[in-house]
């Protein structure tokens, strides 16, 4: 059975809800590199970085004109890429070489590079820097051959400080007030949430806590309320919901039944790659790689359900949204080409459907305790013992 086959059979009789599956979305799609994973854009918006890890190289590409117009070399196996605010910098890890190659954000040429990592794979750029110890935003650096987290000056590119985390961390998340990063350990089963202290330009000596999740953590995403963080479990195909001020599990979004998975065939360690998560910049919908699927699954974050499933390349891994909130796009490693998809009417659209079914479920409750009431006993000459009878 081919792989269009399996999607088929596996989500066959799953969705029972009125949203529209496979809906026409991607308006776009941009030839890139060999096996693109990791993708940021910059912050003006004009512009992409992919990380394109079989090739070793990173794509740029004119989101107006939606087509590469630079490819930069830079070290073997590029897993994350991060841009300063900015602009002038981008970061691209490489896991096979160990280090981070600094790009300059104008002659798109490699200007450093940071070395003396353990495997790094995710980068996460700080919004802006607002500490004294630095005017420029910094850079934190996942090592999953370290188990550890680094925090990096993006203007002096030194080290200011690594901390130990879980096993195998993946990706970092910090939260909107910058005093947070949230962790993804994917070997551990477990979010490690690290204090962030300003002043000293360091993290503190130890993690606050961990907050175990799903099987085999990957993408994490805080969303910009501070409310909720999202983490995608890639052994079991769900998204776990995190209360961010109670730090506490709330929700597990379930993609697919046991019985579904067990139609799917995992890789090499055993996991269904879920490398991508995005939150959009109203945090109401979040967007989920599923690469076992070729799919990316939309969730409404105000109910925590899965509302849709937009169909993209063969392996979507990274996902970026545009400032705006109105595109989302997605790097597919096994089809090599980006996804342009159109997200401003179809939330619309949505966020509608789900208002109506809101409205469903309260005219609903309405009607069961109006059968309640006349199905309520009745006294001796016919008075009801419900609430009206009490005068």
């Amino acid at each position: 059975m081919d792989r269009s086959g399996k999607f088929l059979a596996a989500l066959f009789g799953f969705f029972l809800t009125a949203a529209p599956l496979f809906a026409q979305t991607v308006v776009a799609t941009i030839p890139v590199g060999q096996r693109p994973q990791a993708i940021a854009l910059a912050p003006d918006g004009k512009r992409a970085y992919v990380g394109n890890s079989a090739s070793d190289t990173v794509s740029v590409i004119d989101l107006t004109e939606r087509k590469v117009i630079a490819t930069v070399n830079v070290g073997r196996a590029v897993r994350g890429i991060a841009v300063t605010p900015d602009g002038e910098r981008i970061f691209a890890a490489s896991s096979g070489a160990n280090g981070v190659s600094v790009i300059d954000g104008t002659s798109h040429k490699v200007i450093a590079t940071i070395s003396g990592m353990l495997r790094p794979l995710g980068l996460t750029m700080e919004p802006e820097g607002r500490h004294e110890w630095a005017k420029t935003p910094r850079l934190y650096v996942t090592q999953s051959g370290g188990r550890s987290l680094s925090v990096v000056d993006t203007k002096s590119l030194e080290v200011r400080d690594t901390l130990g985390v879980g096993v195998n961390p993946f990706m970092a998340a910090v939260s909107p007030d910058l005093k947070t990063l949230y962790v993804s350990n994917t070997f551990s089963g477990e979010v490690s949430v690290v204090d962030v202290t300003r002043e000293m330009g360091a993290m503190t000596n130890g993690s606050v806590g961990t907050i175990p999740v799903g099987l085999a953590p990957q993408a994490i995403a805080a969303a910009p309320d501070g409310k909720k963080v999202l983490v995608n479990n890639s052994g079991d195909l769900s998204v776990t919901a995190i209360d961010a001020e109670k730090r506490a599990v709330i929700a597990t979004i379930p993609f697919l039944t046991e019985g579904q998975k067990a139609k799917l065939e995992r890789n090499d360690e055993g996991i269904f790659p879920m490398a991508g998560l995005q939150i959009t910049p109203d945090s109401r919908w979040a967007l989920s790689a599923v690469g076992v699927l070729d799919v990316v699954a939309v969730i409404y974050m105000p109910a925590l359900k899965l509302a849709d499933l937009i169909r993209v390349g063969r392996e979507p891994h990274g996902i970026a949204i545009s400032l705006d909130g109105k595109f989302a796009y997605v790097t597919n490693s096994g089809s090599n080409d980006v996804s342009v998809i159109e997200l401003g009417e179809k939330f619309q659209e949505e966020e509608e459907r789900e208002k109506e079914r809101e409205k469903e479920k309260e005219r609903e409750k309405e009607k069961e305790k109006e059968k309640e009431k006349e199905e309520a006993p009745r006294l001796p000459g016919g008075l009801s013992t419900g609430p009206k009878a009490i005068k």
